[in-house]
């Protein structure tokens, strides 16, 4: 349901947005002579970065090779890679597939609960031919609900180490200033949409754990007096609201580029991710690459990637208590900061983009037939 008028606005304008450019693409898709379209969603979010980022990856080895696009209309034998389940199927559980030249791969990264979607599963088995997640929790699900084993690979997000780096000491201090955050303050970061829809996003969205984040933030606030909360993303709505109730000072920017992350990453003390499902993060990798200590829940990657007090701290979901102690450890005990993210900066060096654009194109597209 829409709410504001503000809300109406932003949702007419997307959608016009949304046809112009599948318009747009209609038209690019007729002249394409590569040989793989990425199909991404429209919205500038975080499916479309990593759209941007496999693309550029798999064109940097093959010139010319890939595309991104956001219809399959006029292409024919093609590898057409679906970036995400909402890209093929429709609210009504069809699939939005082209021309039956093209051989398709579909990337799914997480299930929410009672997802309609999953009810397209016979017809993926059935036209799709390889579907790729970013961890085994998400597999594992797909599995359960039906999904043709022989289809499934796993592949994690990648990190590109030419923008996510950590900072030396003094450009830390530095950019604490820039960003007017308080020096005498530990800073703690959410980088991310948790409200529902584009305006204020006052409700909610249950599957990234909004309210899981201000009760760890509230009761951690109990244990340490001198915390400050950084947020980015839009949508944080409900978060603020938490937050001006329980007198816990923040700041919030609309970051528009994600590149600029980086900045406000190396501003922190620690990092929380408190959802519920995910297909990733991309703050894990984030964080483990400006080594930034984080505590998450046992949610996507972070369930393969993070082992408990090595590289990380991973809590039980919804486990308000764990998520407060881990945070509060790490904040206190610099001794096991210091390990901890020496420890993730070590392992991130396996989520190379490089390393993952290669396993793209060996496990998903050259068993197609992707040749140059």
């Amino acid at each position: 349901m829409l709410g504001s008028g503000e809300e109406v606005l932003i949702f007419c304008y997307m959608r016009v947005a949304a046809v112009k450019k599948k318009i747009y693409s209609a038209v690019k898709n007729i002249f394409f002579r590569g040989k793989l379209a990425y199909i991404s969603e429209t919205a500038d979010w975080v499916i479309k970065d990593i759209a941007q980022e496999i693309v550029q990856g798999l064109n940097a080895v093959y010139k010319s090779s890939a595309m991104i696009t956001y219809s399959p209309l006029f292409l024919r034998k093609k590898i057409i890679h679906y970036g995400s389940v909402s890209a093929l199927v429709d609210i009504d559980g069809r699939l939005k597939l082209g021309h039956h030249s093209n051989i398709y791969v579909l990337t799914w990264y997480h299930v929410i609960d009672n997802d309609p979607r999953l009810r397209a599963i016979p017809e993926i088995n059935k036209y799709i031919d390889i579907v790729h997640t970013t961890c085994s929790k998400t597999a594992n699900t797909l599995l359960e609900y039906g999904l043709d084993k022989k289809k499934l690979r796993i592949i994690p997000q990648s990190i590109n180490f030419d923008v996510w780096r950590p900072y030396e000491i003094q450009k830390r201090t530095q950019i604490r200033k820039e960003l007017g955050l308080p020096a005498h303050k530990k800073i703690i970061g959410s980088f991310q949409k948790d409200g529902m829809g584009w305006a204020d996003g006052n409700d909610p969205k249950f599957e990234k754990g909004p309210d899981i984040l201000c009760d760890t933030l509230i009761r951690l606030s109990e244990k340490n007096d001198n915390l400050h909360v950084l947020l980015t993303g839009p949508a944080r709505g409900y978060v603020k609201q938490r937050l001006d109730g329980a007198s816990i000072s923040y700041t919030h920017h609309i970051v528009k580029d994600a590149a600029d992350l980086v900045d406000y990453y190396n501003a922190l003390d620690l990092y929380i991710v408190t959802s519920r499902v995910e297909g990733g993060p991309k703050a894990l990798l984030e964080s483990f690459a400006t080594r930034t200590p984080v505590v998450s829940t046992s949610v996507g990657m972070a369930s393969d990637v993070i082992i408990d007090e090595k590289n990380g701290m991973l809590t039980e979901i919804e486990d308000v208590s764990d998520l407060v102690e881990s945070s509060h450890r790490l904040l206190c005990d610099k001794q096991l900061s210091d390990r901890i993210i020496q420890q993730a900066y070590i392992d991130v060096q396996e989520f190379s983009h490089e390393k993952i654009v290669k396993k793209y194109i060996d496990e998903l597209y050259a068993p197609l037939g992707f040749t140059i």
